[in-house]
């Protein structure tokens, strides 16, 4: 087998300090799965947007953080967003003497994290394979915070380019192929590579002092596990929990945060609704087992082109927990649901289908839901597990290097 080194350029995981190292671990676990894939591609892993370098000869991560701020996890965000800046710039001088023969780029949004990857491929004459999660700017439009459409076609032109000069170009659904190929990116380039789940993701076993201390005995218990935003809609899901108000054992369970937790937070206290319980952001590692206390899982995204074409990472998350789902969501993520025979869709943005369709999931037996989640389960074994996914990658780069 080829010998190769990806540097892995961008930020893979959008999360707060001090999560560098932890934003490395998904590739660093996949690749270190078996001795001979560390023997054979003899990786090192650099990440050019987030501030810390993996040293394969020391097995260790070095971390920028601990160059500049002992206490990082207490860094604001301005000081964050500097030295990301500073580590943008800086970290191609410190690879200047590296010879790799593949750059891998993680590119979440925002797209502009796979500018060093792109300068690093120029700069050694490296061929980059880019990794797209979410489309730009479909994005950033769907998002409603830019307006202008000039600073749209200006972000539509740099995204073309960095697709362009990108050998390959992965995407997580194949909902973004057409659109790719509508922008003049060449079929070839382009392979389907969908996200796996982080492996604390498993089906775990019933725990009824866990449930009762959280206060989810002697309900059925809906449970949304993740960003409160934008694009969630979240709004719809409090009008549905409005609606269900008259059944005292039926009970929303909120974990996450995000942009509208609080405008949330004060609804819920203004209606008066005591079948939504909020319980926080909770360590990815906990979430496993709030989600073993569910009797279903909800996933959410509302009515838009752009959303409709992507496959939200909750819902592998969801599938390999084994646990039967509610998708208020369009396109491609309702498409894995349904291909899964693991619950039911619905469409966004309406809190009396919702509300419906929460009450058709009450209805059902235990042995009905427990089937749809061991549907869900296999199916995310048989299309979207780690190894599986790993061993479609390797083959994208050793298709390169031979």
């Amino acid at each position: 087998e080829p010998s190769v080194r990806a540097a892995a350029a961008g930020a893979l995981g959008q999360l707060g300090l001090p999560a560098p190292p932890d934003s490395l671990s998904a590739l660093q676990d996949a690749f270190a799965r078996q001795p001979s894939i560390e023997a054979a591609y003899q990786l090192g892993l650099v990440s050019l947007t987030d501030p810390f370098l993996y040293d394969q000869a020391q097995d260790r991560l070095i971390t920028a953080w601990n160059q500049v701020d002992d206490q990082a996890a207490d860094a604001d965000q301005q000081r964050h967003e500097v030295l990301e800046m500073w580590w943008v710039l800086f970290a191609p001088w410190l690879l200047r003497k590296k010879k790799y023969d593949v750059i891998f780029t993680y590119a979440p949004s925002p797209i502009f994290q796979a500018i060093p990857a792109s300068f690093l491929g120029w700069l050694k004459q490296c061929p980059v394979a880019l990794w797209v999660q979410d489309l730009w700017p479909e994005a950033l439009d769907a998002s409603g915070i830019v307006k202008s459409k000039l600073v749209l076609n200006i972000v539509r032109g740099l995204s073309d380019f960095l697709y362009k000069k990108s050998y390959k170009v992965l995407i997580q659904s194949e909902g973004f192929r057409g659109v790719m190929e509508s922008r003049g990116i060449e079929p070839e380039k382009i392979d389907y590579l969908p996200n796996w789940a982080e492996s604390v993701y498993t089906a775990m076993p019933y725990n009824k002092s866990k449930k009762q201390a959280e206060g989810m005995e002697g309900f059925f218990n809906v449970l949304y596990a993740g960003n409160i935003g934008l694009f969630q809609d979240f709004d719809v899901i409090l009008e549905a929990a409005r609606l269900l108000s008259f059944y005292e054992d039926i009970q929303l369970v909120i974990l996450g945060d995000g942009a509208l937790l609080e405008s949330s937070l004060q609804k819920v206290k203004y209606w008066k609704l005591n079948n939504v319980v909020f319980k926080g952001r909770k360590p990815v590692e906990e979430v496993p087992l709030y989600i073993s206390l569910a009797d279903v899982l909800l996933v959410q995204l509302k009515s838009n082109p752009f959303l409709s074409l992507t496959i939200p990472s909750k819902i592998q998350s969801y599938l390999a927990c084994g646990k039967p789902i509610i998708g208020a969501i369009e396109g491609y993520g309702a498409k894995v649901i349904n291909e899964a025979q693991c619950g039911i869709t619905c469409k966004p943005g309406d809190p009396e289908v919702l509300k419906e369709v929460i009450l058709a999931m009450y209805k059902k037996s235990k042995e009905e839901l427990e089937q749809m989640g061991a549907n869900g389960r296999a199916y995310y074994l048989k299309h979207f597990e780690r190894d599986i996914i790993i061993d479609r990658f390797e083959k994208i780069l050793e298709e390169k290097c031979n």
